[in-house]
């Protein structure tokens, strides 16, 4: 067999190239640390987004919290509102109850202005016009039946006397006028048929 031998500048060439071929080897492999090194760097900066997002977290606690109070706050206004609406209630019920006893009094003013009813003066003016119409004073006996009237209008007697009057007066038309008045304030009057025949007899029928 033919041995092969070989050059010593072919290995040295050789030797030198594989050192270089190391050291590019190892000069790829060195980033790789330095990646990992600089995770833990990434990690921290990461911390202020991490903060953030526990931010954002508690920022839904403060919306409760502030809901929570704009209740509250609704709530008092709601009860403030409701006390005023119950303090308007009572100034109308007020209001109303001195408005009635205003009117409650006028009406009473109004009642005592009103004159009253008192059967005495009427009586005391038909006897007083009895006394002048035996006298023979006819008209002062008159105005005082006519005075009497005034003060009791359903007053019967009165108007009974001024009919005789006015018809010894052989004044026919005021004698029928009272005659008819004394039956419409007494028509059940005993002497109703008396009358009603005097009032035909003076009107001519």
């Amino acid at each position: 067999m033919r041995r092969f031998l070989i050059h010593p500048a072919v290995i040295s060439a050789f030797t030198g190239a594989l050192a270089v071929t190391l050291v590019l080897l190892a000069l790829l492999w060195a980033p790789v640390p330095a990646m990992a090194a600089a995770q833990p760097q990434n990690d921290g900066r990461t911390k202020p987004a991490d903060k953030g997002s526990g931010q954002s977290s508690d920022q839904p606690s403060n919306g409760a919290s502030n809901g929570a109070s704009n209740g509250a706050g609704d709530s008092k206004n709601q009860k403030q509102d409701d006390s005023k609406a119950q303090g308007d209630k009572q100034d109308d019920s007020s209001s109303s109850s001195s408005s009635s006893a205003a009117g409650a009094a006028q009406e009473l003013q109004q009642a005592d202005q009103q004159p009253k009813y008192d059967p005495l003066p009427a009586e005391k003016d038909v006897d007083v016009g009895m006394f002048y119409m035996h006298k023979g004073d006819v008209d002062a006996a008159i105005a005082r039946f006519q005075d009497a009237i005034q003060l009791r209008e359903n007053y019967a007697k009165p108007r009974m006397l001024l009919a005789q009057i006015y018809e010894k007066k052989h004044d026919n038309i005021n004698a029928v006028k009272y005659y008819k008045d004394y039956l419409k304030v007494y028509p059940h009057a005993p002497d109703a048929k008396k009358v009603q025949e005097k009032i035909e007899k003076l009107s001519g029928r």
